[in-house]
């Protein structure tokens, strides 16, 4: 049985390690899952269990923004404008 994206997601919603959580997501965010590439684009902007990588997050931003996530095109303004 083939664990779906929407699974994986929500799976690491319940708290596990960060570097656990951080595979998680990149794993769902490649199989583009739009609310994990938001969420890996945070990690990856705050330096969140996976170091900071501005260039990375701004990219996976951009992947769920082009799916319509709202927090996703705030966060990449936000970075643009900085």
């Amino acid at each position: 049985m083939e664990t779906s994206r929407r699974q994986i997601v929500a799976s690491v919603t319940v708290r596990i390690s960060g570097r656990r959580s951080a595979n998680w997501y990149r794993k769902a965010a490649e199989q583009g899952e739009g609310e994990a590439q938001r969420k890996l684009g945070r990690l990856l902007q705050f330096g969140i269990d996976v170091g900071g990588d501005p260039a990375e997050a701004v990219s996976w931003y951009r992947k769920a923004a082009d799916q319509g996530d709202e927090y996703a095109i705030r966060s990449l303004n936000g970075m643009i404008l900085l």
